[in-house]
C-alpha cells in the first residue's frame, strides 16, 4: 500500500507537470494525506495547481499558505521557480476574480516569510507579482472588449473600446492597447483616416512608444494579435504629428 501511495503522488506530480490534469485528479484520492517529506512542496503545489485550474480559487490559495507557512523552512520553496509560478498564478487569478486586497494580503504574508538569505527570491516575486497584477487588471477592464475584437464582432468592438477610451482608471499600457485596437478597427471598417487619428494617439500617451515592441507585449500577455500584415506595413508609416 505505502508503494501505490508513493507511485499516485509521483503520478500526480508528473501529470501536473505535463499538463494533464485529468490524470493528476484521478490519483489525488489514492495518494492520500501521507505524502513523504521530499515531495511535499512538489505534491501540494501540484494540488495548488489543480485547483486553479477548476477556477477554485479560495481553495488555491487555501493549499497554497497552507503548505507554504505550515512550517518556516517550508517558505523557501518559493525558490524554486516552478512553485513561485504556481504562487503568482494564484495571486493573479485572486487579482482578476476581484479579490486584489485578499491577493496582496496573501502576498504580504509570503514576503513577510521569506528569510534574509532569500532577498533575491523575495524581489523577484515582488516583481513578477506586479507584473501579474497589471495583466489581471488589464483582463478585468478590456478582457470583454478583446472578446469582441477576435470575434470580429467590429461595431460592437468599436462602442466598447470608444468607451474604454474615455475612461479615466487606465494605465499607460492599457491606454496604448486601446488606442491601437481602435485604429485596428477603424482599418477593418475602411475609416482610415479616423484609424490614423487614433493609432497616432498611442504618442500622445507614450512619446517613446516602440510599435513592435509593444504588439510582443501584447500577443505575449494577452494572446492578442492587433494588426494584421497588411495594417502593420500601413501604421509603420504612421507617425505623431509634429
Amino acid at each position: 500500500p505505502a508503494g501505490r501511495r508513493m507511485m499516485s503522488v509521483l503520478t500526480v506530480i508528473a501529470s501536473v507537470q505535463l499538463g494533464d490534469l485529468a490524470t493528476a485528479r484521478e490519483h489525488t484520492a489514492a495518494a492520500g494525506d501521507s505524502v513523504p517529506a521530499e515531495l511535499f512542496a512538489e505534491f501540494s503545489a501540484a494540488m495548488t495547481k489543480i485547483k486553479l485550474a477548476e477556477g477554485d480559487v479560495p481553495a488555491a490559495q487555501a493549499e497554497l499558505v497552507a503548505f507554504l507557512l505550515e512550517n518556516p523552512s517550508d517558505i523557501r520553496a518559493l525558490a524554486d521557480p516552478d512553485i513561485a509560478t504556481i504562487a503568482i498564478g494564484v495571486y493573479a487569478e485572486m487579482v482578476a476574480t476581484g479579490d486584489a486586497e485578499g491577493g496582496q494580503r496573501m502576498l504580504e504574508r509570503l514576503l513577510s516569510a521569506i528569510p534574509e538569505d532569500l532577498a533575491a527570491v523575495r524581489a523577484e516575486l515582488i516583481h513578477r507579482a506586479d507584473s501579474a497584477a497589471a495583466v489581471a487588471d488589464t483582463r478585468v477592464k478590456l478582457g470583454a472588449g478583446f472578446q469582441l475584437f477576435r470575434d470580429a464582432l467590429f461595431r460592437d468592438a468599436l462602442r466598447f473600446f470608444q468607451s474604454a477610451d474615455a475612461r479615466t482608471d487606465l494605465d499607460v499600457d492599457q491606454k496604448l492597447i486601446v488606442k491601437q485596437v481602435l485604429a485596428a478597427i477603424f482599418h477593418s471598417l475602411g475609416r482610415i483616416e479616423e484609424a490614423d487619428a487614433a493609432f497616432r494617439g498611442v504618442f500622445t500617451v507614450d512619446p517613446d512608444f516602440v510599435l513592435m515592441d509593444h504588439l510582443a507585449h501584447v500577443q505575449s500577455a494577452y494572446d492578442l494579435t492587433i494588426f494584421t500584415p497588411e495594417m502593420l506595413d500601413h501604421f509603420r508609416t504612421v507617425g505623431p504629428i509634429m
